[in-house]
């Protein structure tokens, strides 16, 4: 128990216990209520059950003695404070110069009457507020704006200098704050949707950025048909099968083969490394889409917007995410025995390992052909390229 709480209690109580004594001096300290005959409600905060009982009194606040705890919810009042305020949607975003609450962030619960602007648009307000932070929802500094003072309106133009608002930059991931490209304001609304706002006006609400850039001329999107949705943050797995680049995200929904490598332009190549033949490397992190349809008609393919973190790796670590080369299925001459086969390359699997004394192999099935390659843990290379799965399997099993 804390001692300034302990004190407060034991003063309440000692209040309590002599409340209805006479004291040496005579005068009389009086916490009881007489009998009410009349039918006027009681005092909040008072309970009448006989002539000399005592009311009851709220002192939980009293036997609360932690200060803190991981959900509580702290108030700050602001008076005259002035904010600038951008409305997207139905969700409206302060910001303050004054630092108080660092960057953006969305109001409270409603805003008054009198605060309600168009969609796209600045408004510098003055007004008396009271910031909330922490809660069962996480609350950081939000404002709940309580009285106007004054409004006016600011243009775009005005708003990006009063905040000094970061200019978008290609590749951008957005967390809930407008940002400026020339004449537009781009912002991403919580994950769900990008939109795009000019002078007040909304253009258009994207599902991705890079539709967005496409939008405000960042990039061209050489197939719009193309329908394009975003993963977020998840890890894949890079590797290269002569000039060509192979990705594959083991995320539920994707495609489980190993499919050409798509940048955030379309590109064929990765942005942020090189490899060479044979090499792989693991991408933690990394911002994913994924592609459906279009002229190429990509199924469930990734697109890495962003490698992340970028880790090379052995055979051995890549062969954690592709199913074995060689399988033990029943023998149809003999029943009861097996015998060791390959399996077959599918439509759904386009790579498989296999381990001998030799190191690590690993089978890629590309445009009918089957790139063969060995890691000996010295070094990593093509040892084969076969026209057949049966020509693979001979090649592995006969190597020295």
């Amino acid at each position: 128990m804390k001692k300034s709480s302990a004190l407060l209690l034991a003063a309440v109580l000692m209040i309590s216990g002599s409340c209805s004594n006479v004291g040496s001096s005579g005068t009389r300290t009086v916490f009881t209520t007489i009998p009410d005959t009349s039918d006027d409600p009681e005092p909040d905060g008072t309970t009448v059950t006989g002539a000399f009982d005592l009311p009851e009194w709220d002192i939980s606040f009293l036997l609360d003695l932690t200060d803190d705890h991981p959900d509580k919810l702290y108030r700050n009042d602001e008076y005259d404070a002035e904010l600038l305020v951008f409305r997207t949607g139905d969700t409206y975003f302060t910001y303050s110069t004054e630092r108080k609450m660092a960057g953006w962030t969305r109001t409270y619960p409603e805003v008054p009457a009198e605060m309600e602007m168009p969609e796209g648009c600045f408004e510098l307000i003055s007004a008396d507020i009271t910031r909330y932070t922490g809660g069962e929802a996480g609350y950081m500094g939000n404002p709940h704006i309580k009285t106007i003072k004054s409004i006016r309106s600011m243009t775009q133009t005005e708003a990006a200098a009063y905040c000094e608002m970061e200019q978008y930059k290609p590749g951008d991931t957005l967390y809930n704050e407008p940002r400026c490209f020339g004449e537009y304001i781009v912002i991403n609304v919580f994950g769900g949707k990008v939109c795009v706002y000019r002078e007040g006006k909304l253009c258009g609400e994207y599902g991705t950025e890079i539709q967005a850039e496409a939008a405000i001329g960042l990039r061209k999107i050489p197939d719009i048909s193309v329908k394009m949705e975003r993963l977020g943050n998840y890890n894949a797995y890079v590797f290269r099968c002569g000039d060509s680049y192979l990705t594959y995200c083991p995320h539920i929904g994707m495609n489980p083969c190993w499919t050409e490598y798509i940048n955030s332009d379309f590109g064929s190549e990765p942005q942020e490394f090189t490899l060479n033949d044979g090499e792989g490397v693991y991408l933690k992190h990394a911002e994913v889409m994924k592609l459906n349809g279009g002229n190429a008609r990509y199924v469930n393919t990734p697109m890495i917007i962003s490698a992340g973190d970028i880790e090379q790796v052995d055979y051995s670590f890549i062969a954690r995410c592709i199913e074995p080369f060689w399988a033990e299925k029943r023998a149809q001459s003999s029943p009861g025995t097996t015998s060791p086969e390959w399996s077959e390359f599918s439509d759904g699997y386009n790579a498989m390992f296999d381990r001998t004394t030799a190191g690590t192999w690993l089978i890629y099935q590309i445009n009918d052909k089957y790139l063969v390659y060995l890691d000996d843990y010295t070094e990593k290379r093509q040892t084969a390229e076969c026209g057949t799965v049966y020509e693979a399997a001979k090649f592995i099993s006969e190597y020295r």
